[in-house]
C-alpha cells in the first residue's frame, strides 16, 4: 500500500503509548501494548542502530495479516515525538499525490526520563531502486531506471518537499512505475524550496550513483532531475558542478574504506555481462 487513508485515524492511548492508529488496525492493537504485540510476532531484524531498530513482521494468514515494517526508538531525549513527526509530514506528501508507506501507528510513552516511540508501516510492494541500479550489466536499463527516478524527485521538490535522506536504498519503485519515498524521519514541507536547497537531495543520490556507476550512467539522475524544471542552462550546469563537487569527496572517502565493496560490484557486472 503506497497511499494513506487520510480521514482514517483515531486517538491511540494504551500501556502509557500516546499517538494515532489507522482505524482498521484499532480493534487489533487498541487495547494492548503494541511494542509487546510485535516482539510476540515472528520477525526478524533489517537495520539496527544504537538509537533504532528496524523490524519486519512478515504476512501472516492465521490472522489476515500483511507484511508491516516496526521501526522502534526505545530512548530518545527529544519532548516532541519524532514518529508523530512522521505520520503528519507523510500525511501531506499522500495530500499531494506522492508515493508513501502507508502507517498503522505512530506512537510514544515515557521510559523514566527518555521517551519510547513507536513507527508501524505497511511493506510497499515493489523494488528498491538500489537493487533495480546495481549489480547490473545494463547500463541502458541504468540509464532510464535513473531518469525516471530524477523526473519524480523533481515532482518531489515541486511540491515543496526536501527528503532527509534520499539513497537508491531509501526509493521503492512499484510495478506500476510510482516511486515510493521510505524513511521519512527527516523530512520537511518547504513554502518555497530554491534550488540551492535541493542540491542537499541531489548530492544524497548522486554520492550513491557516482560511487558505483560510470559517470556517463549516474548522470542520467540529473539529466531526468532537470527534465522537469524551467530554468536556464547556466544554471543547471552551475548546479551540476556544485552537485558532483559536494558528492566527490564522500566518494573518494567511500573508495579507499570499501574498495574491496567496489570490486565486487564491478565483477559482479562484469559475470553478469558473460
Amino acid at each position: 500500500m503506497a497511499a494513506m487513508n487520510e480521514a482514517g485515524y483515531i486517538t491511540y492511548r494504551s500501556h502509557g503509548w500516546r499517538g494515532r492508529i489507522r482505524t482498521d488496525w484499532a480493534k487489533r492493537l487498541g487495547a494492548i501494548d503494541a511494542m509487546q504485540w510485535v516482539m510476540d510476532q515472528p520477525h526478524k531484524s533489517v537495520a539496527e542502530r544504537s538509537a533504532a531498530q528496524t523490524l519486519l513482521l512478515p504476512a501472516s494468514k492465521s490472522d489476515d495479516r500483511p507484511a508491516i515494517y516496526v521501526k522502534h526508538l526505545p530512548q530518545l531525549s527529544k519532548l516532541r515525538s519524532p514518529v508523530m513527526r512522521t505520520l503528519s509530514v507523510t500525511r501531506a506528501m499522500a495530500r499531494a499525490g506522492l508515493g508513501v508507506p502507508s502507517v498503522i501507528l505512530a506512537a510514544q510513552r515515557r521510559n523514566g526520563a527518555s521517551r519510547e516511540n513507536i513507527l508501524m508501516t505497511d511493506q510497499v510492494d515493489g523494488q528498491s531502486v538500489q537493487s533495480l541500479i546495481w549489480p547490473t550489466s545494463d547500463d541502458d536499463a541504468c540509464r532510464q531506471c535513473l531518469r525516471e527516478v530524477g523526473r519524480q524527485v523533481a515532482g518531489l521538490h515541486q511540491h515543496g518537499f526536501l527528503h532527509g535522506d534520499l539513497l537508491p536504498g531509501n526509493l521503492i519503485q512499484t510495478p506500476g512505475g510510482e516511486l515510493v519515498y521510505m524513511d521519512n524521519d527527516r523530512t520537511r514541507k518547504f513554502p518555497w524550496l530554491p534550488l540551492c536547497v535541493r542540491q542537499r537531495n541531489l548530492t544524497q543520490m548522486m554520492y550513491r550513483c557516482m560511487t558505483f556507476l560510470p559517470w556517463s550512467v549516474a548522470r542520467s539522475f540529473l539529466d531526468g532531475y532537470f527534465e522537469k524544471l524551467s530554468i536556464s542552462e547556466f544554471r543547471r550546469r552551475r548546479c551540476i558542478a556544485k552537485v558532483v563537487r559536494n558528492a566527490r569527496p564522500r566518494v573518494m572517502a567511500t573508495y579507499q574504506e570499501q574498495n574491496s565493496s567496489r570490486q565486487y560490484i564491478l565483477q559482479y557486472r562484469k559475470q553478469s555481462a558473460e
